[in-house]
């Protein structure tokens, strides 16, 4: 119904961007002295926060204690809401030289990706020492620069906001008595969508020619013009070039000629 088959992969490089920024998470444990006696890498998976609970009260024969499954991380997408105030001209085109072939490829499409990252830990202080690893790179949005579209060699600037922070302490639904501690981070990703990329877009605009009439009969011709061109004409949109105006004047009426772009005494007969 719409056209061509277009897959960019957008969502799944969204969430592992989000993922990635939390993967390097560590808890350590300390001696009476402050000193460093242990060190635990935080696992993270894509995984609800109900199934994290399920997992912790489900083991039927007690087998596994919730507190050698702690602490540890999920996340989750859960929205996507198109994002008004991030909407661009659509008459907007992105152009790009990818080995020497030039591609197009039309505006982006604003959309707003909510996640939900929660932190189960079995202490408070093994809590307290993730957030604090989380929370400072985030006033309130952290920034990175993604390679989305991978045929456009397309690179944006994707914001993560920081929304909110929520602690849960609850002893419920724990068969043996283990305490666990939530908390639960919310976030926003200022990401885009994209149409299909044009691998050979149409010709570039390198000569206008705007026509002055003192007659608004047009098959009388034209007294001046105004012609815009790049400088040097043979410059592409990727290299250097200056832009030039010219305005002519002509004491008889003149006639454009769409093939030679030259103006003329006689009309155009094509």
């Amino acid at each position: 119904m719409f056209g061509n088959h277009l897959y960019h992969r957008l969502v799944k490089k969204y969430v592992a961007y989000f993922g990635t920024l939390f993967n390097n998470i560590e808890v350590r444990r300390y001696d009476s002295d402050s000193k460093i006696i242990g060190r635990l890498r935080v696992p993270i998976s894509y995984a609800s926060k109900d199934y994290y609970r399920q997992r912790l009260v489900s083991d039927p024969e007690l087998a596994r204690k919730a507190s050698q499954m702690l602490p540890r991380m999920g996340f989750m997408m859960s929205t996507m809401s198109y994002d008004m105030s991030r909407k661009i001209n659509p008459l907007h085109k992105f152009v790009s030289n990818v080995g020497g072939q030039i591609r197009a490829m039309g505006s982006s499409i604003p959309y707003d990706f909510s996640f939900e990252l929660h932190v189960w830990c079995k202490n408070q202080e093994d809590g307290q020492q993730i957030i604090e690893q989380i929370v400072p790179y985030f006033h309130p949005d952290f920034t990175a620069s993604l390679k989305l579209v991978d045929k456009m060699d397309l690179s944006l600037d994707v914001p993560v906001v920081l929304d909110s922070v929520t602690n849960e302490d609850t002893y419920e639904n724990s068969p043996d008595g283990t305490r666990t501690i939530i908390w639960t981070l919310q976030f926003t990703m200022k990401g885009h969508f994209f149409p299909e990329v044009e691998e050979s877009p149409r010709g570039i605009v390198k000569h206008v020619d705007v026509h002055l009439a003192a007659d608004t009969d047009t098959s009388a011709g034209f007294n001046s013009n105004i012609e815009i061109k790049p400088s040097p004409t043979s410059a592409t949109q990727f290299d250097p070039y200056t832009i030039t105006t010219e305005q002519n004047f002509f004491n008889t009426a003149m006639h454009f000629n769409p093939v030679t772009c030259v103006p003329q005494l006689e009309p155009f007969e094509g």
